[in-house]
């Protein structure tokens, strides 16, 4: 609850929005698909169907930053996707 607070004023102090998002499955999830991701390496999963390999915890970042840009109604730049 402390926590939920502090970001809560932090965020209304600068002016920047706080959107939550669900954070289930974010990080084995390919961003350009939506299908579930193989593991390759240690904490590195590959897209079978694009060939996107990345580390888990970037997987999660472009799947957090998705959810939030649709629920804010803000279309995503295509370009900063990573290549296959």
């Amino acid at each position: 609850m402390e926590r939920e607070y502090w970001i809560d004023w932090q965020a209304e102090k600068h002016g920047v929005p706080v959107v939550v998002v669900e954070s289930k499955n974010t990080s084995t999830t390919c961003p350009r698909c939506g299908t579930r991701m193989r593991e390759n390496r240690y904490r590195t999963l590959k897209c079978m169907n694009y060939g996107l390999e990345a580390d888990r915890d970037t997987i999660a970042i472009l799947n957090i930053e998705r959810k939030t840009t649709l629920k804010m109604g803000v279309v995503s730049d295509p370009a900063r996707r990573p290549r296959r």
